[in-house]
C-alpha cells in the first residue's frame, strides 16, 4: 500500500527508537502503574504517558511485529515496553510541535491506511473467490497464445537509400530505388554508394511506418515505398515461419496468478457494489 511504502525520516526515527530499546537497557526511572492508574480508571494500563494509556494488546502487537512466533524472554519484553513508552512520548511531542498542516496530512494518511486495512480484513473474512481450475488455466492459455510467444516471424530483404548521401532530388532517388527493387535477386545487385542492402526480421525494432507496410505485404511481394527522411526504403518479404508459444507447463503458474487476481477483483467489485448500495450516502459534489 502507498502509506506503508512511503517511508519518511520520522518513520525511521520511530523505528530507531524501537530498535535502540531492544539493544540497550533503559536507565530511566519508571513510575509504578499503581501511582498513575487513576488517570484512566476504566482502562487496564501497564503504563500511562501524559494521560495516554499503553495496554497489553499493544505489547502483544509489538512482540508479534518484531519477533513473530519466536520465544521472547522477560528482559526483551521489558525493553519492548520501554520502546513503546518512548514512541508514545515522541508521538505526543510531535503532535503538539509540528505545524497544523503537517499534522492534518499525517492524520489523513493514518485514516486512509486504517480504511485499507479494514477493507482488506473484511474482504478476507467475508468473501471466497472462485478457485482457479486447471481447465480455466488451459482455456486462458489457448485463447492468449500470443502472450506466451506464439506468432509469425517474417524475414525481409531491405533496400535503403539515404537522401543526404545521395545529394540528389528525392524523386530521382525514389526512381532508382524502385528500379532496383524490381530485380528478382537483390543479392546480385551492384548498388550506388547511397543505397544499401540488408536483411531483417519482424521481431526487430521496426519503425511504425515499416510495421504498417509489413502487415500489408505478403510473402514474396515487395512493400510500398517507405519515406522516413532522410531514408527511403522498400523491402521484400522472403519468408515466414510460425513460432510456437511457450509450453503450458512453463506458464501455468503465471496464468493461475493472473486469473486469481482477476477473480478477486470481480469479487471485490461485487462486494463493493453491494455495500455501497445498502449505504446511506449523501453526495454534495
Amino acid at each position: 500500500m502507498r502509506v506503508l511504502r512511503k517511508t519518511h525520516w520520522w518513520v525511521l526515527a520511530v523505528q530507531a527508537v524501537a530498535i535502540v530499546g531492544l539493544l540497550t537497557a533503559c536507565d530511566q526511572k519508571t513510575v509504578p502503574v499503581a501511582d498513575i492508574a487513576d488517570a484512566e480508571p476504566a482502562v487496564e494500563a501497564w503504563a500511562v504517558v501524559n494521560g495516554s494509556s499503553l495496554t497489553e494488546p499493544e505489547v502483544d502487537y509489538a512482540l508479534n511485529r518484531f519477533f513473530g512466533n519466536q520465544f521472547v524472554d522477560a528482559r526483551v519484553e521489558a525493553k519492548i515496553r520501554d520502546s513503546l513508552i518512548a514512541s508514545r512520548a515522541l508521538a505526543q511531542k510531535a503532535a503538539t510541535s509540528l505545524d497544523p498542516a503537517t499534522v492534518a496530512e499525517l492524520e489523513l494518511a493514518v485514516n486512509a491506511y486504517r480504511e485499507e486495512r479494514l477493507i482488506a480484513a473484511y474482504i478476507e473474512n467475508t468473501s471466497t473467490p472462485e478457485p482457479v481450475s486447471a481447465q480455466m488455466v488451459t482455456d486462458y492459455y489457448q485463447g492468449h497464445l500470443e502472450e506466451f510467444g506464439a506468432g509469425t516471424l517474417k524475414r525481409m530483404a531491405v533496400l535503403e537509400a539515404n537522401l543526404e548521401d545521395a545529394g540528389l532530388p528525392q524523386a530521382s532517388v525514389s526512381k532508382a530505388l524502385f528500379e532496383f527493387s524490381q530485380q528478382p535477386d537483390w543479392s546480385q545487385l551492384v548498388l550506388p554508394s547511397y543505397i544499401r542492402s540488408y536483411s531483417v526480421t519482424s521481431n526487430a525494432q521496426l519503425s511504425q511506418k515499416m510495421m504498417a507496410a509489413l502487415n500489408a505485404t505478403a510473402v514474396g511481394s515487395n512493400s510500398s515505398m517507405i519515406v522516413d527522411a532522410p531514408k527511403i526504403m522498400v523491402f521484400r518479404v522472403v519468408g515466414e515461419e510460425t513460432i510456437p508459444a511457450k509450453p503450458l507447463v512453463e506458464v501455468s503458474v503465471d496464468i493461475r496468478k493472473r486469473l486469481a487476481a482477476t477473480m478477486l477483483s470481480k469479487t471485490v467489485k461485487a462486494l463493493t457494489e453491494q455495500v455501497v448500495g445498502a449505504s446511506d450516502i449523501i453526495k454534495n459534489y
